[in-house]
């Protein structure tokens, strides 16, 4: 997937916006990031610019997770209960090994996107509040 991507920053009330629109569908995610009142002295556009894109690529994120691998990941599973229910089902059969795999590969790409979503927040959270700690740090 490509992406465009148009940042926007108002330096008087610290805020950056990161839009990032899906070239292919159109789809539009937007990130904002907000200075706090505290931190105004340490105001930085590259750092609100990071932030605002970081939340708008945990939307695109969160996007995939709900409308592509979670869909298909309740269809599989659904397909290969009913195959186990079925007299003549035989676990050792090519369809069988296909949709069992197929379910084993969506179920990692769903751990893998919750564990990137995890990381981004923790990301986020750790350029919190910048002025606690530079002033931690004094």
């Amino acid at each position: 997937m490509s992406y465009k991507e148009t940042y926007k920053w108002d330096p008087e009330t610290g805020k950056a916006m990161a839009i990032l629109t899906d070239t292919n569908t159109g789809k539009t995610f937007l990130g904002e990031a907000i200075c706090h009142p505290d931190d105004k002295e340490y105001m930085s556009e590259y750092t609100g610019i990071d932030i605002a894109d970081m939340r708008a690529r945990l939307n695109i994120l969160r996007d995939i997770r709900d409308s592509d691998i979670k869909p298909q990941l309740k269809v599989v599973k659904h397909l290969y209960c009913n195959m186990k229910t079925s007299k003549l089902y035989n676990p050792k059969s090519y369809e069988a090994k296909i949709v069992r795999r197929q379910y084993y590969f969506l179920q990692k790409d769903l751990k893998t996107i919750q564990d990137l979503i995890d990381e981004y927040k923790t990301y986020i959270k750790s350029r919190g509040n910048v002025s606690a700690i530079l002033d931690k740090n004094k």
